[in-house]
């Protein structure tokens, strides 16, 4: 197994100037970058392979997890089905947070407490009655 190597982490534009700076000190080449380019298909497959084998090992079917895998992909995602009562609940809370947020946010303490105490119906009205709507 590969020894992890400690050592900063490199954001993407850094690793591009160190990569610039030893193509200029002539510690690498423009061919050898241009190489390990053209290596990433081939390891990209080395991998694949490998963990089909691993797969097959462990007793699944690799055609199986493609398959499972592409029918993921294309599918949309499903939701599950709420109750009306959770539908009202999350109708409510989105009139209620497009409500208050027209409210300053200093003045917002006021309309949640409310909103806790005598509910959210009752803060939007109030928070409605406030802004003159």
């Amino acid at each position: 197994m590969a020894r992890k190597r400690s050592g900063p982490s490199v954001t993407p534009p850094q690793a591009k100037y160190i990569l610039d700076r030893l193509i200029q000190m002539g510690r690498v080449t423009a061919h050898q970058v241009r190489g390990f380019l053209t290596d990433i298909g081939s390891e990209v497959r080395r991998l694949q392979e490998r963990l089909t084998a691993l797969r097959s090992a462990a007793g699944e079917s690799a055609t199986k997890t493609k398959r499972a895998t592409a029918r993921r992909k294309g599918q949309a995602s499903r939701r599950k089905s709420v109750s009306p009562e959770v539908a009202k609940s999350r109708a409510l809370q989105g009139r209620y947070i497009a409500t208050i947020r027209q409210v300053p946010k200093s003045r917002r303490a006021k309309f949640a407490k409310i909103a806790k105490e005598n509910g959210r119906e009752e803060a939007i009205k109030q928070i409605q009655a406030a802004l003159g709507k």
